[in-house]
């Protein structure tokens, strides 16, 4: 292999892994204003937003569930943020 094979193979790598690298910055600028805009709120804050009769224990469970999952502070999710405010499409 001469030079100009190496750099062509380094231009193949180098690009997809920019665009790689580039999708992902623009996937966590897209989550960082909801992680920083969203204030905290406290478990019962989160149950009175809900309907009535809803269960407490499930209610927090899912909660938890979605904080873990989407990598959000669990006071941060209220009961109206959507799939999209947390970075789901």
């Amino acid at each position: 292999m001469n030079t100009s094979d190496w750099g062509a193979i380094a231009f193949a790598i180098a690009i997809p892994a920019a665009l790689l690298l580039l999708a992902h910055l623009a996937s966590r600028a897209e989550q960082e204003p909801f992680a920083t805009s969203a204030p905290p709120i406290s478990d019962d804050e989160f149950m009175a937003a809900l309907p009535a009769g809803t269960k407490r224990d499930i209610a927090l469970k899912v909660r938890r569930i979605v904080a873990d999952q989407f990598n959000v502070e669990y006071c941060r999710i209220h009961p109206d943020c959507t799939w999209r405010d947390l970075g789901a499409d």
